[in-house]
């Protein structure tokens, strides 16, 4: 099954969201159809490969609500280069509000540890070096735990 980024419609910036996060996997075998993955434990996916360096791509605040527009650009431009895991953080309910300020107010620590880095680094030895992170708007508020 295809997963695809959350879209809000605009009425979901005015009257604002709760805070869901989806971790969706791209890699060169599936650049346009995204697997969504574990919170838990990543590599209870076939298509997560441990063997591979994994960068995930954390969006910022969306005041209406759309896909970031680079998104799916930026993903296959990662995976023609690299034969990588992509993890994209989807939070776009949480990151869907006409208001910065409340967008960046959702975002919990408590619930990024929940996916952390750590679920790939701590438990199946994933160094820092094999993964990286690239962030756009609000999402320096959105930090993975052990960073």
């Amino acid at each position: 099954r295809c997963e695809k980024f959350t879209d809000l419609a605009l009425h979901h910036s005015i009257i604002g969201t709760s805070t869901r996060v989806r971790l969706l996997l791209y890699t060169r075998h599936n650049d346009s159809c995204g697997t969504l993955l574990s919170h838990t434990n990543l590599i209870e996916h076939p298509q997560f490969n441990l063997s591979k360096p994994t960068t995930f791509i954390v969006h910022g605040f969306r005041p209406t609500g759309s896909p970031p527009a680079w998104l799916e650009d930026l993903t296959k431009w990662l995976l023609a280069r690299a034969d990588i895991n992509v993890v994209i953080v989807d939070w776009n309910k949480g990151a869907a509000n006409l208001n910065y300020l409340k967008a960046v107010k959702t975002i919990s620590l408590t619930a990024l540890c929940n996916f952390s880095k750590n679920s790939v680094s701590g438990s199946w030895c994933i160094s820092k070096l094999d993964s990286h992170d690239w962030s756009q708007s609000g999402s320096p508020h959105f930090r993975f735990c052990g960073s």
